[in-house]
């Protein structure tokens, strides 16, 4: 797929014009996506990953029945064998599955809808602009980073795509700050982006499930991970200074470096100093 610059304007090409049709015309279908997810496509990453997520979702549901944890929620012991993050396990059983399984599954359905929902407004625009293969790079790294972070501060069992999705929210929080200065010459799309980074945080927050399974610290880490990756992963805005490509150049490597340093530390400080109960 092309990637799209993150914003239109000045500063950058204009986007495609995904409006095909009059407003008359659309259909009820049409106009929620064009309002809500005008670059989702069947050919993207998120659309392909949802799909999968629905899929487990329903499986683990069909595997040993509806649990009363929530509305349509699967058993516990369904999603301990499908995969939830279990750091006893996998430190002692070395289960390392349990690192990314979480991301497609979900606690009840109430939790897999608004993660969808999340996912498919904010990832189809951030998939439209860094393409397929980056987009997919950081939405299974934020998941695994997020994953990885809660299992160095706590015992729980979790499951839920919301690591991911504060990863991709975070690579937007990357974004407004290594164009900060760039973006200067477009006030008004700056504050499009910190308004649209803030709306997706309040978002993605006011919509947590009150399922036990969801995991504050893994979306604490999941949005690290996201700023971090974004470093080489994002889109820097062109810039007339001759000093633009070093720039660019040396952040590319500070974003290697620092998410090398966060995955090989905190495995090892997992499979070594790190003690979870069962």
């Amino acid at each position: 797929m092309e990637a799209r610059p993150l914003i239109r304007g000045s500063l950058s090409q204009p986007a495609a014009n995904f409006m095909t049709k009059p407003a008359r015309e659309e259909r009820f279908v049409e106009t929620i996506h064009y309002a809500m997810c005008p670059f989702l496509s069947i050919k993207q990453f998120v659309f392909l990953i949802s799909l999968i997520q629905c899929g487990l979702y329903t499986a683990s549901v069909a595997y040993k029945g509806v649990s009363n944890n929530g509305l349509l929620a699967p058993q516990s012991d369904a999603l301990f064998d499908f995969g939830e993050k279990y750091p006893y396990y996998m430190k002692y059983q070395y289960q390392i599955w349990r690192f990314v399984m979480p991301v497609f599954l979900h606690g009840d359905f109430i939790h897999l809808s608004s993660n969808l929902l999340s996912q498919l407004i904010i990832g189809s625009y951030l998939e439209s602009t860094i393409g397929f293969i980056n987009f997919g790079i950081l939405y299974i790294c934020s998941g695994i980073g997020g994953i990885l972070f809660s299992s160095l501060a706590t015992d729980s069992t979790s499951v839920g795509a919301s690591t991911a999705i504060f990863g991709l929210i975070g690579s937007f929080a990357s974004y407004l700050m290594v164009n900060w200065k760039t973006l200067d010459r477009a006030p008004d799309q700056k504050y499009q982006i910190f308004i649209f980074l803030f709306l997706s945080l309040l978002l993605n927050l006011s919509m947590t499930s009150s399922n036990t399974k969801v995991d504050s610290l893994g979306h604490l880490g999941g949005f690290l991970t996201g700023i971090i990756m974004a470093l080489f992963l994002g889109h820097v805005l062109p810039n007339s200074d001759a000093s633009s490509q070093k720039y660019q150049k040396m952040l590319r490597i500070l974003g290697i470096v620092l998410t090398i340093v966060y995955f090989v530390g905190g495995f090892v400080l997992f499979y070594t100093l790190r003690q979870p109960n069962m």
